[in-house]
């Protein structure tokens, strides 16, 4: 796959980021990189290393009665 072919990334219980990072190492250029993390301190790292990451939040906010697919999708349209 050529290194600067757009690759869409969901990656769920985040953590500081080591996904991103690992395209990075790769040489992917082309990232857009979705995350769900609830730990502050992760996403302060993941962020301060990565500010293209898009923040999505908990993954079980689906549970909620208030939950709905069209906030995700919004987030998502950005890119």
């Amino acid at each position: 796959m050529p290194k600067d072919e757009k690759i869409i990334v969901l990656s769920m219980y985040d953590g500081i980021g080591t996904g991103r990072y690992c395209f990075d190492k790769l040489g992917y250029s082309n990232i857009i990189y979705y995350a769900y993390e609830i730990d502050k301190y992760a996403i302060k790292v993941a962020m301060s290393n990565y500010g293209d990451i898009i923040q999505c939040g908990d993954a079980f906010d689906l549970r909620k009665n208030d939950w709905f697919l069209e906030h995700t999708m919004k987030l998502w349209e950005q890119y």
